[in-house]
């Protein structure tokens, strides 16, 4: 007889367990469905951003309305026009000179880095980190004031010593901009290139070295060489930044009506008279879809290639550290002036031009000038509103992003879900595409798609929802790398052991990517501080205007003092977050 039917008490626990082991699959199925579906909505609000884009660039528009027609006027419109063209060249230029100036201070700082006795490259890579959180809006503005060819305080002192009639140095120009760029992107450029130095094998320098090659030549046939597919990476991602780049060109160029692309993107939709006309707008932004797209397509291609450059093996491997000498102390010389010249100085001269009545150069007799005028002619009610709305968009945006980042990044690394190839495209997308080009997408679904009972433009979700889409590609990229990591067997074992799918993330994922988690979700928060690009043109009203939105409307106003009072301010908003991630940061490297 068998003894399963002998004893109905086992029989009847074993279908229990099997019906409950059914459940539990079941359950697991559709939250896991549910996560997919969370994901797959995200990815293709993302790609409806871009899809909406072009389709307004095809229909027929006038007066701030969109007609029911399809036309391609607006492309033959914008491919006839000389400014456009102009407009493109200043792009290209631009562009070029900001790669030219970042490189010129990220290649040889990374190699000192990472491959030179020098000492205190921990405070180097921190300060570089730190630089990247600076807002280019107020960087640029500190520019001004210092270049400006008739009220910079350089020129100004070059003029009364020297008897100029005009400032000799101008920084309104495109290889000011660009110069100014160059400095912000060094630190991006440094990042990249730093840990391609570090994992080079020694190997082939020791051998160069044997073979009687100094130094130099080395670096020029060996090191360098080698480096070469993260050297392409980072000039094409360095480029693409510049190409949206928004800050530098509006602060700088539109003083004196330079355009670049994105600048002229933002003056059409935001006309001096009359309503914006956004075909014109949305064919300009094709075009940046489009060229951003094929360098991000440049980018993608050169790293899939990086692995014909390997020379780390399963060998042991130790990095060949270069002994400096007497060159350490021109070395920390130099880099001590990029960083006061290039980060300090224009923050500096901020602050001199807020507790100024008037801008003039620095001098011990100007200090019997310093007053607080500037201060108090600040609408101090609109900075309020615009404090409390970044503030809310600090804590908002990383948290609701680093749950979707999160979420697609499950998706993308356990699940065997077959679209999930789409969301993962859709999720690179923000990475590709300017910033701006999101705005303008979210303004016209905004307007002219959404009904009228949801409330978007001219609030502050309408940022929220710009904020979150562009970050999560940041996001996804952050925690899929760190969730490669960890092994499946921790999940299964958690499945097991009887937890849900919603417990297995919550207990066990989660507390394992805690310091990815929250270093994300402080660096994103830092970002939306400082963000600039999107908010010129989400910002519509007091209720959803940012601090650096206030900022920009006093210094577009010529109201410069003023601007530089308010800068000031969320400066010293911002600076307690800096100061914690550098000390989060700080406290990791030392642990590892």
């Amino acid at each position: 007889m068998d003894c399963t039917m002998s004893n109905p008490s086992r029989f009847a626990r074993r279908l229990l367990t099997m019906r409950l082991d059914l459940t539990s699959r079941r359950q697991r199925r559709r939250r896991g469905t549910a996560l997919f579906l969370t994901s797959l909505a995200a990815g293709l609000v993302i790609f409806a951003f871009m899809v909406i884009i072009i389709w307004i660039g095809l229909k027929e528009s006038s007066g701030g309305m969109i007609a029911s027609g399809y036309t391609f006027k607006h492309y033959r419109e914008l491919f006839s026009e000389a400014f456009v063209y102009k407009a493109l060249l200043n792009t290209i230029g631009f562009a070029a000179i900001s790669l030219a100036v970042a490189f010129a201070i990220a290649v040889p700082l990374a190699w000192i880095v990472e491959r030179s006795d020098l000492p205190g490259r921990q405070v180097i890579y921190f300060l570089m980190i730190v630089g990247v959180l600076i807002p280019g809006l107020f960087t640029a503005m500190g520019w001004m004031f210092l270049l400006h060819p008739d009220i910079g305080m350089l020129n100004v002192a070059l003029r009364e010593s020297l008897g100029f009639e005009h400032g000799p140095i101008n920084i309104i120009s495109v290889p000011g901009m660009g110069f100014v760029q160059g400095l912000g992107m060094a630190s991006i450029a440094f990042i990249i290139l730093a840990p391609s130095y570090r994992a080079l094998h020694p190997t082939l320098e020791e051998a160069a070295r044997v073979h009687g090659l100094s130094l130099y030549q080395t670096l020029r046939h060996v090191s360098i060489p080698l480096v070469f597919p993260a050297t392409l990476a980072a000039a094409i991602y360095i480029v693409t930044i510049s190409f949206a780049a928004f800050e530098v060109p509006a602060v700088i160029g539109l003083s004196d009506r330079i355009f670049t692309f994105s600048t002229l993107v933002y003056f059409e939709a935001n006309p001096q008279d009359g309503f914006p006309d956004y075909g014109p707008v949305s064919a300009m932004s094709s075009l940046m879809i489009v060229a951003a797209l094929l360098l991000s397509g440049c980018y993608v291609r050169v790293l899939k290639k990086s692995h014909k450059y390997a020379s780390i093996t399963g060998q042991a491997y130790a990095p060949r550290i270069v002994k400096l000498k007497r060159g350490r102390t021109i070395i920390w010389s130099a880099i001590i002036l990029f960083f006061v010249v290039g980060k300090i100085l224009p923050l500096l001269l901020l602050g001199w031009a807020a507790i100024m009545p008037w801008l003039q150069v620095p001098t011990f007799k100007a200090l019997s000038d310093v007053s607080l005028v500037s201060f108090s002619k600040v609408d101090w009610g609109l900075v309020w509103e615009g404090f409390k709305n970044t503030a809310l968009l600090m804590l908002v945006v990383p948290t609701l992003t680093t749950v979707l980042s999160f979420v697609i990044s499950w998706i993308l690394v356990r699940s065997n879900f077959p679209g999930k190839v789409l969301i993962d495209f859709c999720a690179f997308l923000p990475h590709a595409v300017p910033n701006i080009i999101f705005a303008v997408s979210t303004v016209v679904m905004a307007l002219f798609l959404l009904p009228t009972w949801i409330p978007l433009y001219g609030t502050l979700n309408i940022l929220i929802l710009a904020y979150c889409l562009v970050w999560i590609a940041f996001g996804t990229r952050s925690f899929s790398s760190a969730m490669t990591q960890i092994h499946k067997e921790l999940d299964e074992a958690g499945m097991v052991s009887g937890m849900s799918l919603y417990a297995v993330l919550v207990r066990i994922l989660v507390p394992l990517l805690r310091p990815v988690l929250f270093n994300a979700w402080l660096w994103i928060a830092l970002l939306v501080g400082g963000e600039f690009t999107m908010a010129s043109l989400l910002s519509t009203t007091r209720a959803n205007m940012t601090m650096p939105v206030v900022t920009w409307s006093y210094w577009h106003g010529g109201q410069m003092s003023e601007a530089s009072a308010v800068a000031l301010v969320t400066i010293a908003f911002m600076v307690p977050m800096v100061a914690l991630y550098w000390t989060l940061s700080r406290r990791r490297l030392q642990i590892a």
